[in-house]
């Protein structure tokens, strides 16, 4: 849907933004590659908890239900062990990067930079480490 706002108004100098899921992108990557192809310039300030946390606390109050160990409620959950470096798989598709950023002083300049590149044609994506809830 980002993709689509953003190649909609590609050419009208509006800036698109929108903040992107890390389990959201694991389950289309390929849409990094479609956004360097198609010149989609598009800025995503990307929210990385490191899980598919929404249907975490469901599974944590569904083991509740059952009677059964919380502690394994992360099972199929997590995104972390190894963390997906998405900065990196970004690039990989021609996008301008950066990113983990885990310290909040790096955020504000690191989103500044993005925009410069979204603003010359070319989409960003800003990666930033956020906690579970």
């Amino acid at each position: 849907m980002n993709l689509g706002i953003a190649l909609a108004h590609k050419g009208s100098g509006k800036l698109v933004t929108a903040i992107q899921t890390d389990g959201d992108l694991m389950f289309d990557a390929g849409a990094l590659w479609v956004a360097a192809h198609d010149q989609i310039p598009i800025l995503l300030v990307m929210f990385n908890n490191r899980a598919y946390y929404n249907d975490w606390e469901h599974q944590i109050r569904m083991a509740e239900v059952r009677e059964r160990d919380v502690r394994m409620a992360y099972l199929g959950q997590e995104i972390d062990n190894p963390a997906p470096d998405f900065a990196t798989v970004a690039k990989g598709f021609g996008w301008y990067s950066e990113g983990p950023i885990d310290q909040p002083k790096d955020i504000g300049p690191a989103i500044r930079r993005g925009v410069e590149k979204v603003k010359a044609g070319q989409p960003a994506l800003i990666d930033v480490v956020t906690q579970y809830r």
